[in-house]
């Protein structure tokens, strides 16, 4: 099921939930829309008649005027974001979005960052409450996501391949793009060409893409330190990761945590 939103999204609450393996989802029903985006582990949650669980990746709308609990207890690993607000209205947007209501994030870390980012306004007091809606809509947009048809090209299907072993290998210190071609046992010039025309960039900028996006999840949701960091991201030491960080994007990596450090996190 579809649910249909103007753009423009109005904001309200919003948070970061660590599970501490205790309770469930209490019953209730809001008078808002809730957006909920799982980053570790399984929720179980029903809306009506409906039960959903959604898995580290997905996406969960709960509407208003719709009671809703929580169908199994939490786990000690569940994480989630979640965030409230009202449709937006047709004097301030011009268009409609068309959101499936349990989906998987199109890009995870980016739709996490959106998070970060709304509730670093949120504990600025929303200064300018358009940023927030523009943020909110950001959510939505990505959210939702089909997965890929299973008719893809040959190139595309490559492409795939490759991206998921470098998914699943980019914390190894010496993986590179010739260790993903010996994966897929194909020559490492043609995997190149076949990989760039279907993405556009490299296999190389693909494995830090993924280190990147994994030591900006870290740095925001976890206690480790840099050079703990580095290491669980494949960087060979914590020079070079602070070095590549900063290139990449635009601050430290302490000071990105820092960014992010006044988010609104609950427990319970």
């Amino acid at each position: 099921m579809k649910i249909r939103f103007l753009h423009q999204p109005q904001p309200h609450l919003a948070g970061f939930f660590r599970s501490r393996g205790i309770g469930c989802h209490p019953e209730r029903i809001i008078d808002s829309y809730e957006l909920i985006f799982v980053r570790q582990g399984v929720l179980g949650i029903s809306e009506g008649a409906t039960n959903f669980l959604v898995q580290a990746g997905e996406t969960l709308i709960l509407r208003p005027g719709i009671r809703h609990h929580g169908t199994h207890d939490y786990q000690a690993d569940l994480r989630f974001f979640w965030g409230h607000f009202e449709p937006g209205s047709r004097r301030l947007g011009g268009g409609v979005l068309r959101v499936p209501q349990h989906g998987s994030a199109r890009d995870p870390e980016r739709l996490a960052e959106l998070f970060g980012h709304y509730l670093d306004e949120q504990e600025r007091g929303f200064p300018c409450r358009r940023t927030a809606s523009w943020l909110i809509e950001g959510w939505l947009l990505e959210s939702g996501h089909p997965a890929r048809s299973a008719e893809a090209s040959e190139g595309s299907a490559l492409a795939r391949l490759a991206t998921e072993s470098a998914a699943t290998r980019f914390a190894e210190v010496s993986f590179g793009p010739s260790l993903i071609a010996a994966d897929l046992q194909m020559n490492p010039d043609y995997l190149e060409r076949v990989f760039k025309r279907s993405t556009g960039h490299t296999l190389g900028s693909e494995i830090l893409r993924r280190r990147l996006a994994h030591a900006r999840k870290l740095l925001r949701e976890s206690p480790l330190n840099i050079e703990q960091i580095a290491r669980s991201c494949g960087f060979a030491n914590a020079g070079w990761f602070r070095r590549v960080f900063q290139r990449e994007s635009g601050l430290g990596p302490l000071a990105y945590r820092q960014q992010f450090a006044r988010a609104l996190i609950n427990v319970d």
